[in-house]
């Protein structure tokens, strides 16, 4: 199985991925940072992707940086911030026309690589600092985001649930920040951090369309390499399979609400590049991954006591979580039919339908995700974070291969770690 990507260059200051594909009419580009999580510099992490979006030194408003963009024939523009595993990614994304499909002599390939180097390495800033009113806008951007967290009580108690699971481990650290941070930051020490994430980060640029490789990367090579004399090592950083506690730990907290929400998490022992990674990816999808599921089929259809329930797995560490929302006086009954479908699977009480239906969901997705450039980057990148050559045609491969055996063995692996109950009073006086 021949993998997707065509084409990697490793140059003094970036990694390039050329992926060229007939089947899309523009040209996306995308520029990736990934740095091992830091409790320290989080917060100003969070906020570069909105400060960044809000002007360069050429185009030092947003308004310019639009007009720049219809110039470019309407070409979209986004950056934003994601926590893979241990990592934090900050992705500056652009797509544009392709040269092939426009009527007249254009540069358009190399003219939005120039302006993709302009607004991620070369930012507004005046004696060593950001626009002091930008970087005020932007903190309290992020302030009503942590705001917005605490009134979303289900994304609430995902938090929880980790700070709680994962504590004294990497994953811990929230990948939006902290909002005591916010205080302590300025246009100057914002900018400084700025500086030490373009030396420090693993840069990668992958690039997906109908375009000549030679002269894509003597493109790349003239207008983006460069930044920086030398690149960094790679941070695989991998979460600690830690033991599991003798017996999980359970927290309980109360709030103002009808809606109770149970999220518990599980250890795997399992990772992107481990053997045994599509075995458990096929188990969680089976035990909480649609709605032909375990969970979904016996604790929300026929015991009717979940508003929602799934499960999902986290590729990069060795965790499983289970979501429900249920009503607070059934937390006990809840908790228990969870427990018996964990059970089951570990029986093998499962049908080979099921087996079946679970496979060729996944393969169906990966398959659409590979059909968009989008999601074919998304699919190269994972397995760069995983630290695994495994592309997405040899996880198929692997998938469409998984057998009841291969799930039981993963399901006796899974362990029970972290309760955590977000409830009202009334319901924690009943339970």
């Amino acid at each position: 199985m021949t993998r997707t990507l065509e084409q990697t260059v490793k140059h003094d200051s970036l990694n390039t991925h050329l992926i060229p594909s007939k089947k899309f009419k523009t040209i996306t580009l995308e520029l990736k940072f990934r740095e091992t999580l830091d409790r320290n510099t989080i917060t100003k992490r969070a906020l570069l992707p909105f400060v960044l979006k809000k002007g360069s030194k050429n185009y030092p408003e947003d308004s310019k940086i639009q007009e720049k963009l219809d110039d470019l024939y309407g070409a979209s523009l986004n950056i934003g911030g994601q926590k893979m595993g241990d990592h934090h990614v900050m992705t500056v994304h652009m797509e544009i026309a392709n040269d092939k499909f426009i009527g007249e002599e254009s540069s358009l390939v190399s003219e939005a690589l120039s302006f993709l180097k302009e607004v991620a390495f070369n930012p507004n800033v005046n004696e060593g600092s950001f626009d002091k009113t930008i970087v005020q806008q932007v903190k309290d951007t992020l302030r009503k985001h942590y705001q917005s967290i605490k009134d979303e009580k289900m994304t609430y108690a995902n938090i929880r649930l980790v700070d709680e699971m994962a504590e004294g481990e990497t994953y811990q650290i929230h990948s939006h920040g902290y909002e005591e941070d916010l205080e302590g930051i300025d246009g100057s020490n914002l900018y400084a951090y700025f500086k030490d994430m373009i030396e420090r980060d693993v840069v990668d640029l992958y690039v997906i369309g109908d375009f000549n490789v030679e002269e894509m990367e003597a493109a790349i090579s003239e207008h983006v390499d460069g930044f920086r004399l030398t690149q960094p090592a790679s941070p695989h950083h991998e979460s600690k399979k830690l033991q599991v506690n003798d017996s999980p730990k359970e927290v309980i907290e109360e709030d103002d609400l009808q809606q109770a929400k149970l999220h518990i998490g599980y250890r795997t022992q399992t990772v992107f590049k481990d053997k045994d990674f599509p075995g458990m990816l096929v188990y969680s999808v089976m035990l909480g991954g649609h709605p032909g599921s375990k969970l979904f089929l016996n604790v929300r259809e026929e015991n009717s006591l979940a508003y929602y329930v799934a499960a999902q797995l986290d590729f990069f560490t060795d965790k499983l979580f289970v979501f429900s929302g249920i009503a607070p006086t059934d937390y006990e009954k809840a908790h228990d039919i969870i427990d018996v479908q964990v059970a089951a699977m570990q029986n093998g009480d499962f049908t080979q339908a099921e087996l079946d239906e679970a496979k060729s969901m996944i393969a169906s997705q990966l398959r659409s995700a590979l059909d968009q450039a989008g999601g074919m980057i998304d699919l190269e990148y994972q397995a760069a974070v995983g630290d695994s050559d495994r592309s997405a045609e040899q996880l198929i491969a692997e998938i469409e291969q998984i057998t009841k055996e291969d799930i039981v063995r993963n399901a006796a692996k899974v362990q029970k770690d972290t309760i955590y109950l977000l409830t009202s009073k009334e319901g924690n006086s009943n339970a």
